[in-house]
């Protein structure tokens, strides 16, 4: 854990040191795996300061259960008047969840930020309420295992339509059909499904009756 001596220097440049100092020391005693560190900020409109961030994991409570959300927050320059930026920060096996308190980029928004007031508000609240609220709404869901799809057996025809008779298949092959009313390769073909953005080809094909009933 950084000492308060290490936590002066790192916040050197910061208006509200002293009172920072102490707001990130009660923090990171109670929640040990949250650690400070500094680093360039990047804001939208591209500029970018080095400002202090805890980065780590608070422990959430979900349906019996104790999950360890990883989170990022920011603490501007002039905190604690003005609130922490804090994001959700998933691991390459998570997977963000939006809702009403995460956008699409991991951004959180509470009321507990909207409402931020000195010294009614404080990091260590801000944590408190995350932990309640994500324990209402978990912000991140395990990545899917890459997905295993069956495959398709060519050992016969999908299904009655294909059989013969003349029967219109129920959707195009991109193949041009035979008498026999099968398709003449294993199914489906490599190219069955035109690729996004490409014009269908199999339009103009005879159907399959005109060949049935040349037969």
């Amino acid at each position: 854990m950084a000492s308060e001596s290490a936590l002066k220097k790192m916040l050197s440049k910061y208006k509200y040191r002293d009172l920072t100092v102490r707001e990130v020391n009660n923090v990171i005693s109670n929640y040990k795996d949250l650690k400070p560190s500094m680093d360039a900020y990047v804001f939208n409109d591209g500029t970018s300061r080095e400002l202090m961030s805890l980065t780590g994991t608070v422990p959430v409570s979900y349906k019996g259960n104790t999950y360890n959300i990883p989170v990022c927050l920011w603490l501007l320059d002039t905190y604690p008047y003005n609130p922490p930026i804090c994001f959700v920060k998933p691991t390459s096996t998570m997977m963000i969840k939006t809702g009403k308190h995460v956008d699409a980029n991991g951004k959180i928004y509470l009321p507990y930020l909207h409402e931020w007031k000195h010294p009614e508000s404080d990091l260590y609240g801000l944590i408190q309420v995350m932990i309640v609220v994500f324990g209402e709404e978990p912000p991140v869901f395990s990545r899917p295992v890459a997905a295993t799809f069956p495959a398709y057996q060519a050992t016969g025809p999908p299904n009655t339509s294909y059989m013969p008779g003349g029967i219109q298949p129920p959707y195009p092959t991109g193949h041009p059909p035979n008498p026999s009313g099968y398709p003449g390769y294993p199914y489906p073909g490599v190219n069955s499904y035109p690729a996004a953005g490409s014009t269908p080809h199999y339009n103009a094909q005879p159907p399959v009756t005109a060949v049935a009933s040349a037969t």
